[in-house]
């Protein structure tokens, strides 16, 4: 039995993993793991990672010890420099994951077998060692390997088609880095099977997330895929509207915008009364299911209309919820970084780091018993454990590490 005093951030304590990322997904799936208590180490090249130069910055001014994306996606983590181009680094980098439990990496096609870091010879080194390499079309298949991005990824996934955008435009692409976060929460998944599958065999193994496949199967789901076998139909965007049902729809209101969902009946008829009973909704014609009031579509979102002009969102989302109707507010960033019911559930934690000094950052996406998740370390400065990892870990002296400082290994 799981002790009720355990700490959600003690969970992995004990396991051991090196990361090496060169975008958001290696270093998103290893701080998820962190934050259950897995140390993790972060190797970057010597001249840091690429997401040091990704802003916002603190006071706006670039540094790539300030990045407000980088300083989030590595705390509770130790950090090394390491020249994979070298033999020194890459002979570096196999020591430690001699003793490791997880690599987990989303280099380049074919960067870890030029390095001889390849998971052959990786597994050979230390059997128990769990490999997890995302890349953008997987390690297998004819496009195993070709470069990709996060547009790319989103693309190959059929994305574009479905999921954001009016039906009859040109496809699109959802904002920030989407499919390499939502990615990383597969590769962290994932990795937690293999661990768990290493205590019944004895044996690390190979785990291959390809981006676009994740995208696909999470997003898109079987029923579309389902849907194109056995009526050749591709379901297409459907804007801010859904096509099958009234009201379904994120509709414009007195101060922003509001996404209301009235499938049942039971529901339409609490809409009635959040909206004050309106004359025009007692017709027997809009009873029913929402898809019984299709064909009324655009005479109800019509007639809706003065009732959303006239209140506010917050007000709308609250009347609805109410009555018992599906809905809620569309939020602004502001808005949710002010918001109640996310402060009181201690969604963003404190953090303080010894250059950006004190912030707010989102918390881990899950409650885990009674202990609320913590930054128990700032994002490593760059090169910040060299010393404690290379000689501390791997004996090296001090003379030796500054040799290799000057040669540019580290």
């Amino acid at each position: 039995m799981i002790p009720t005093t355990l700490s959600p951030h003690s969970l992995l304590d004990g396991i051991r993993i090196i990361e090496y990322g060169r975008n958001i997904a290696a270093p998103f799936a290893s701080k998820l793991l962190a934050d259950l208590g897995a140390e993790v180490i972060k190797v970057e090249p010597v001249a840091g990672d690429p997401s040091r130069s990704l802003g916002p910055f603190q006071d706006d001014s670039p540094n790539p010890e300030t990045s407000a994306q980088f300083t989030y996606l590595n705390s509770n983590k130790r950090g090394v420099t390491l020249n994979l181009d070298r033999r020194s680094g890459q002979s570096l980098l196999r020591s430690l994951l001699q003793e490791a439990d997880v690599f987990l990496e989303n280099a380049e096609p074919g960067d870890m077998e030029a390095r001889d870091l390849s998971y052959s010879i990786l597994s050979e080194i230390n059997p128990h060692l769990v490999v997890t390499s995302v890349r953008p079309f997987g390690l297998t298949g004819p496009y195993h390997d070709l470069v990709g991005s996060d547009l790319i990824s989103w693309h190959a996934s059929a994305l574009g088609h479905r999921y954001l955008g009016e039906p009859n435009r040109e496809p699109l692409r959802s904002g920030g880095y989407f499919a390499s976060y939502y990615a990383a929460v597969n590769a962290a998944a994932a990795t937690l099977i293999a661990l768990h599958a290493r205590k019944l065999t004895g044996r690390g193994q190979r785990v291959d997330i390809s981006v676009a496949d994740a995208l696909a199967v999470g997003i898109l789901g079987y029923g579309l895929v389902g849907l194109y076998h056995e009526l050749g139909l591709s379901n297409r965007r459907p804007g801010n509207t859904q096509r099958l049902g009234v009201p379904a729809a994120m509709l414009p209101c007195r101060d922003g915008y509001v996404f209301i969902f009235a499938s049942e009946s039971y529901m339409w008829d609490g809409l009635v009364k959040a909206m004050g009973e309106p004359e025009w909704a007692q017709s027997e014609i809009f009873r029913g299911h929402y898809r019984d009031r299709s064909p009324y579509g655009a005479e109800i979102y019509n007639m809706m209309r003065d009732w959303l002009n006239h209140t506010g969102k917050d007000d709308i989302f609250q009347s609805c919820q109410e009555n018992r109707v599906p809905s809620t507010a569309v939020y602004n960033m502001r808005e949710v970084l002010e918001n109640t019911h996310l402060r009181e559930r201690g969604f963003f934690l404190a953090s303080s780091h010894p250059i950006t000094g004190k912030s707010r950052q989102p918390g881990a996406p899950y409650k885990l018993g009674s202990t609320l998740s913590t930054i128990r370390q700032a994002a490593p400065t760059l090169g910040q454990h060299n010393e404690e990892i290379f000689c501390g870990r791997l004996g090296l002296d001090t003379s030796a590490l500054a040799g290799l400082r000057r040669a540019g290994i580290i």
